[in-house]
């Protein structure tokens, strides 16, 4: 277990250099609850019910959360490690850091020593686990906490607590960098001063654990913790205002059809289909892309990252959808969020050579066409060259000319106009779809 949450907190010195370290452990910390929130989200069939809903809202405030975390670390002059960060956490495994919620089974049957796992045996489970991560310091009613894991290891309030401590104790000691911070997107907004970056830790904790002794993070807005209870008990949690108690006692929270998604095991899958390597894919070249965003690729990159999202949260749905079981039949494969290591990616998250040996075609109407924004279709189009017609571009009556001179256009950066330039990845996509045979 990466136990450096738990050496920070350890330390008294509490100095620039330490801050830097515990925003990038916030960052890895933030980024290690999606895969699991995304996997419960992906796995309801109805995402117009209201659980749907309620996790769809919490995953984009954790990744709101990352991206102020991202700007925090970018604030003091450091540049987040999205990638190498991420390959440090583990599923199932512990929270990243060493934190551990506090927990008292008088309270909720939660487990000391839980781990965050891919999948679940049933909805409830996955409940339970997403409301052990948001466990907040001051919950309502107040629980009485066990002593002795009490102080075993710092909780996700206490680090983030010594983080505005840090901030407080190092303002005026550095000037804060805005230029390769993000914002728009997600509510993300840009941290230049003491009072931005109070505001940014406030959020992230009042939004997953709420403020002390209170639900909710704005007017009828119950913060992660309590959400995610309402999906574990079967009721909407009932506050009383008048003496400050609550619990889930009000009315039936009825759970839609779920997609079976059987635990990923430790270490991830020993010999995925090609439909689960493809998902790997896709969220790989999204952590590259956000390494991007934060290093100096702007807000292009951060666009690129959020479309490789929405595409991966496609590809895992149909993975879920075609429910296929595993070689030594313990249950169903879904997304295993593994860093992929295998042959060089493409933009469309395609492997040449996927495992189980087959090839598998770049397509244009699946891998190229999404490749061209429709400011670039209307553009070109208006000099003749029609980027969104599959018979013009693949057109062979000049050996390819059409394709070859769009790549061309593209390698010299002539296109798009003004930019953003295609990066690699997009060029040897585009390489790969000639070389596969021009696939419709």
């Amino acid at each position: 277990m990466n136990l450096k949450i738990a050496q920070l907190m350890a330390k008294p010195t509490r100095d620039i250099a330490w801050l830097q370290k515990a925003l990038q452990s916030a960052v890895e910390l933030e980024l290690a609850t999606l895969p699991p929130y995304l996997c419960g989200f992906w796995a309801l069939q109805d995402r117009s019910s209201g659980p749907a809903k309620q996790i769809f809202s919490i995953a984009k405030q954790e990744m709101s959360h990352f991206g102020l975390a991202c700007n925090m670390l970018v604030a003091t002059g450091g540049k987040p490690d999205i990638l190498g960060g991420y390959s440090q956490i583990q599923y199932p495994g512990p929270l990243p850091g060493g934190v551990r919620p506090k927990c008292d089974r008088t309270f909720f049957p939660c487990e000391p020593d839980f781990q965050v796992s891919l999948g679940f045996p049933d909805f409830k489970t996955f409940a339970l686990m997403c409301m052990q991560i948001e466990y907040p310091e001051d919950p309502v009613p107040r629980p009485v906490l066990l002593a002795a894991e009490a102080e075993t290891f710092p909780s996700i309030g206490e680090f983030y607590n010594a983080v505005l401590e840090a901030f407080q104790l190092n303002d005026g000691k550095f000037q804060y960098q805005v230029t390769n911070q993000r914002q728009g997107a997600l509510g993300i907004f840009i941290v230049d001063g003491l009072l931005k970056a109070t505001a940014a830790l406030q959020r992230i904790q009042q939004e997953g654990e709420g403020s002390s002794k209170n639900p909710f993070y704005a007017p009828g807005k119950l913060s992660h913790f309590y959400a995610f209870g309402e999906l574990y008990f079967g009721k909407k949690y009932v506050f009383n205002e008048a003496n400050k108690t609550g619990y889930w006692t009000g009315d039936p929270v009825n759970i839609p059809p779920v997609y079976e998604m059987t635990p990923v095991p430790p270490g991830g899958y020993s010999n995925p289909p090609a439909e689960v390597v493809e998902c790997d894919q896709i969220f790989t070249t999204m952590l590259k892309q956000l390494d991007s965003a934060w290093g100096g690729g702007g807000d292009a990159a951060l666009n690129d990252a959020i479309d490789s999202m929405v595409t991966l949260g496609g590809k895992a749905t149909d993975l879920l959808k075609k429910q296929i079981p595993r070689e030594n039949g313990l249950g169903i494969y879904g997304p295993q969020f593994k860093i992929y290591a295998g042959p060089p990616m493409t933009r469309g998250g395609k492997n040449p050579t996927p495992s189980g040996g087959n090839t598998v075609s770049v397509s244009f109407a699946k891998d190229i066409l999404p490749l061209f924004r429709t400011i670039d279709i209307d553009h070109m189009g208006r000099r003749g060259v029609r980027l969104d017609d599959y018979k013009y571009m693949s057109d062979s009556s000049g050996d390819h000319a059409h394709a070859q001179a769009v790549l061309d256009t593209l390698k010299d950066k002539e296109m798009p106009p003004g930019g953003p330039f295609w990066p690699q990845d997009k060029l040897d996509l585009f390489a790969k779809w000639m070389s596969d045979g021009y696939q419709p």
